[in-house]
């Protein structure tokens, strides 16, 4: 394993992306060391169907103790940390004392269609009513804001103007997992997640 880029990947949701990193990880030459998970949710039996170990992060009266994660082997031994679905907004103190790189997938061509509230179906429905020619996904990495960190790649497609938003979501969805793989190969190549300092 110890050539092989290590991955601990948060979801929150279906595991649609999580899925598609589990069936292409030989190939994209990374290990999934953990699941992270908020809630109960379907990614969940992805993980258990994989022998993937499963961590719920503590939620104390409504507030999910991120601290927690930080002394877990699983976390300390990650490179890389994706948000693949993932619904919570991962706290300014724990990007700053996670040493390495944290990576979100987003349903749009940011910076177009990010920030608050943006996540699902809202976005699709935004570059409709925009009346955007392309849409697409984004790869970026996770810093204090909202969807604005540095993006590392994205993959786009032409908008049908018949699609629904739940279609023009599904279409994205496709491009999403690919694109992901990009991104874990592109840190890998230039080593970015090994010589990160400024954090």
């Amino acid at each position: 394993m110890k050539n092989y880029t290590c991955i601990c990947v948060f979801a929150s949701g279906g595991g649609g992306n999580f899925k598609y990193l589990v069936e292409n990880k030989i190939r994209g030459k990374f290990e999934i060391i953990a699941l992270v998970v908020d809630r109960e949710c379907d990614a969940v039996e992805i993980a258990r169907e994989n022998d993937i170990p499963i961590i719920e992060i503590e939620n104390k009266n409504g507030f999910l103790n991120f601290e927690q994660l930080l002394n877990l082997k699983e976390i300390i031994l990650s490179n890389i940390i994706i948000l693949a679905g993932f619904i919570p907004i991962v706290p300014p103190l724990f990007i700053k004392k996670y040493k390495k790189y944290i990576l979100n997938t987003h349903p749009s061509l940011l910076p177009s269609h990010g920030g608050k509230g943006m996540y699902g179906v809202k976005v699709q429905e935004s570059v409709i009513k925009a009346r955007d020619r392309f849409a697409g996904c984004s790869c970026h990495i996770v810093d204090e804001g909202i969807d604005t960190g540095e993006i590392i790649c994205q993959k786009k497609i032409g908008v049908d103007p018949k699609w629904s938003a739940w279609e023009l979501g599904g279409e994205v969805f496709l491009l999403e997992g690919p694109n992901l793989m990009n991104a874990i190969q592109l840190l890998d190549l230039t080593n970015k997640y090994i010589i990160k300092e400024d954090l």
